[in-house]
């Protein structure tokens, strides 16, 4: 069994155009994946965006602060082989649905595949 975890926080400016500005979001992602013998894995990604304070500025005034959160979670499938010369090839394919949110956008068909070749 393989645990990753990656944390990250978005820091933002004042839009000087609309006098907006957001607030700090704090991201964390954690994937456990079985890895098989043959470069397979699969496994469950849960994911979260959590601002930490209030937006600022007159539209976010009239909205309360507008401070969200959510959560999603869903399956991850993973391909890894090593190639010649010290080379490999990471190919993977995940949907995370959103299982909660508050003052976020609700999402059943966040998918994402993506491909690293390393040389």
């Amino acid at each position: 069994m393989q645990l990753d975890a990656v944390a990250s926080l978005q820091l933002y400016t004042r839009n000087n155009a609309t006098d907006y500005r957001n607030a700090p979001i704090f991201g964390l992602d954690v994937m456990a994946r079985h890895m098989f013998g043959n470069g397979v894995g699969a496994g469950l990604i849960v994911g979260t965006q959590q601002q930490l304070g209030a937006d600022s500025g007159p539209t976010a005034d009239r909205l309360n602060g507008f401070k969200g959160r959510d959560w999603a979670l869903g399956p991850i499938l993973t391909y890894d082989r090593k190639l010649a010369n010290n080379r490999s090839l990471s190919l993977s394919a995940r949907w995370t649905p959103t299982i909660s949110s508050t003052r976020r956008p609700d999402s059943t068909s966040t998918f994402m595949v993506s491909a690293a070749l390393v040389f």
